[in-house]
């Protein structure tokens, strides 16, 4: 959750963003190698130079070698035709060309063989450098290549953050959404339950306010029964007391309907504050 919330805080990676940090993932390994093909060739070179110093300084003793027992035969060869009298002959300035041609030739075979050993080294040393290029060339191919597959998973990455981000921002709002009508929800019952609650609250409240329309009949009949019984007692002196007594009667009971009404006294009305409590 801290991660996601972290990832809805931070703004996007930009394209410029992406590639910068997959290069310097890359680039310093890459820097690396780099240097150490450029060392390993320097220090082969190096090695093939002072190979050629040295090869130059042996072909050169060869040479100085050669000649000296070239002059050394020729003189071995003057000494000998003059010690038998044919210095001046053809005989010996045959033998003196002929030592002069082999000296040549020796010179010759050195100086090839030299050559040969040169342009060897030559070789390795071209062959090296085309080695380096096509190494340093395939490490560049290599880091781009990486470089490219980072930053492809990092746009993956990306993506795939925003769209946890945007998921879990329309499941918050949802949620919001769901709480703020199941709010409203209990608010409206609430609201409901207190009307009806008031509304019982003044029914009850309606009946315990006292009936005075039925006290105020009872009372009347009672007058009206007690005057009509005294009316029959004076009409009928002569003992007919079967119908005064029911005047009499009729007068109690009108006595009696008035004295109900006079006792009875009008409650109090309770207030909802009081029921409440």
């Amino acid at each position: 959750m801290t991660n996601l919330w972290q990832s809805l805080r931070s703004k996007p990676k930009s394209e410029e963003e992406i590639l910068r940090e997959a290069e310097n993932r890359y680039a310093k390994a890459y820097r690396q190698q780099a240097l150490d093909a450029r060392q390993a060739y320097e220090a082969a070179d190096l090695a093939r130079e002072q190979e050629l110093e040295s090869l130059q300084g042996r072909y050169q003793l060869q040479a100085e070698a050669a000649e000296t027992a070239a002059r050394q035969s020729a003189a071995e060869a003057d000494r000998h035709a003059l010690s038998r009298g044919m210095q001046r002959s053809s005989y010996n300035a045959q033998t003196l060309s002929n030592i002069r041609l082999a000296g040549d030739r020796a010179q010759g075979e050195i100086a090839q063989a030299q050559t040969d050993a040169e342009n060897a080294i030559a070789r390795e040393r071209a062959l090296a450098t085309g080695q380096l290029a096509q190494t340093l060339a395939q490490m560049r191919e290599n880091y781009a290549s990486d470089v490219a597959a980072y930053a492809d998973t990092l746009r993956e990455r990306e993506y795939e953050r925003a769209r946890s981000s945007l998921e879990y921002a329309n499941e918050l709002t949802l949620a919001l959404y769901e709480y703020a009508a199941e709010q409203q929800r209990q608010q409206q019952a609430h609201s409901q339950w207190l009307a009806e609650f008031m509304q019982s609250v003044r029914e009850y409240e309606d009946s315990l306010l006292p009936r005075t329309g039925s006290s105020s009949r009872g009372s009347s009949g009672g007058s009206s029964g007690g005057s009509s019984g005294q009316k029959s007692g004076q009409g009928q002196i002569s003992g007919i007391q079967g119908t005064a007594g029911s005047g009499g009667s009729g007068g109690g009971t009108g006595s009696k309907g008035t004295g109900a009404s006079d006792n009875e006294r009008p409650r109090r009305r309770r207030s909802s504050a009081d029921i409440l409590r």
